[in-house]
């Protein structure tokens, strides 16, 4: 989610599963079966209660977080429909492009730094 030069984050609970208490990017997983697009969708309801409008697809790697190895797929959203309001993490905030490294994990600041190649052309 990016916004008036602002992306979204989120600080996961303390007894999450995967990553407790860390800083990320919000996301979520592709169900077997289900396209791309689809869980963008999805998990941006579930997660955050918006519908994204304006997206593009950023960056893809692979990351092992505290429970299991993922496959991360980024995009940045730009406009969506709704107002955010979380549900699964502790709390969420939005950080200048400035303040990427206040992100705890190093793929999520790859892809922030993607974004903002991206901003600058």
């Amino acid at each position: 989610m990016l916004r008036r030069g602002k992306f979204l984050v989120e600080k996961r609970r303390v007894d999450d599963d995967t990553d407790p208490g860390l800083i990320e990017i919000p996301g979520g997983h592709i169900e077997p079966g289900e396209a791309f697009e689809d869980a963008l969708k999805r998990e941006c309801g579930e997660e955050l209660g918006v519908v994204p409008i304006e997206y593009s697809f950023v960056h893809k790697g692979l990351y092992q977080a505290t429970s299991e190895l993922q496959e991360l797929n980024y995009c940045v959203v730009t406009e969506w429909s709704g107002r955010i309001k979380g549900s699964e993490a502790e709390s969420h905030k939005w950080l200048t492009l400035k303040q990427i490294d206040k992100l705890d994990i190093q793929i999520d600041r790859d892809a922030m730094r993607r974004v903002l190649e991206r901003v600058r052309s």
